[in-house]
């Protein structure tokens, strides 16, 4: 499964306006996954496709599942 991931992801809560850069979620790419920088064992997985269209989710990381394994490329 090879998903395209802009370089800067942003996530929008339903009042942003009010919460400090600080207490935003941090994540980093590491062997193929998208982890939460505060708990490496929390990754972002997608759904089972369904036509065009996935949802993602915060998922416990599981190396058999090929929905949490993310691949970069250079040119976005």
């Amino acid at each position: 499964l090879e998903i395209q991931v802009p370089s800067t992801i942003n996530f929008q809560t339903q009042d942003n306006s009010k919460q400090s850069p600080d207490t935003l979620q941090r994540f980093s790419f590491e062997d193929g996954y998208i982890a939460l920088v505060s708990n490496r064992n929390l990754v972002l997985g997608v759904s089972e496709p369904e036509g065009r269209m996935v949802e993602v989710h915060l998922v416990k990381r599981r190396p058999d599942s090929i929905y949490q394994q993310w691949l970069m490329k250079e040119n976005g």
